[in-house]
């Protein structure tokens, strides 16, 4: 469909074969344009485009990339504070003269000092990921059930009871 102001401006017309369609030219108005011309500035507007895009991209990649490096920092120097302030409680523990054995919430130890390894006849190195049946069975006969109540009632719990492999009478706090 070609409208009336179109139609004055077709300068060449032909039938296009086997079909009801026509071939048409139209004139062009105002100054002619090289195709090699339009299509080189298309072209360069083109790239342009990319051109920008990838410099924005890749600022904000170089803002996120900051971003990133400066949360490392504070990691690393959170992670450097937690590492000295282990070492020294871990200092103070091996010092003490209790035995303290610390175990994660499915009772496996995962700290042993070494007075805690003198009563309990446990190297600590052995200890360490173990289950407390497994490391450590007759403190586990003697005491597991309190154990596992002070564990239920989320109270500090204290309770004593005699130890027969150091043949003493031990008081424990679970905390």
């Amino acid at each position: 469909f070609v409208s009336d102001a179109e139609r004055e401006r077709i300068t060449f017309s032909a039938p296009v074969e086997s079909t009801r369609w026509q071939l048409v030219d139209f004139s062009v108005q105002g100054p002619r344009q090289d195709v090699g011309q339009a299509v080189w500035q298309e072209t360069a507007v083109a790239i342009s485009a990319l051109v920008l895009l990838s410099m924005y991209f890749l600022y904000t990649l170089r803002l996120h990339m900051r971003r990133i490096d400066r949360q490392n920092a504070t990691l690393r120097t959170q992670a450097q504070e937690i590492q000295e302030s282990s070492a020294e409680v871990i200092n103070i523990l091996e010092r003490t003269t209790d035995a303290y054995v610390e175990f994660d919430a499915h009772w496996h130890c995962t700290y042993l000092n070494r007075q805690a390894g003198k009563l309990l006849d446990q190297a600590p190195e052995l200890a360490v990921g173990q289950d407390v049946r497994t490391a450590f069975p007759d403190l586990a006969a003697a005491f597991f059930n309190d154990m596992q109540k002070a564990q239920a009632e989320g109270a500090v719990q204290v309770f004593s009871g005699f130890y027969p492999p150091s043949q003493r009478w031990l008081e424990i706090h679970v905390h």
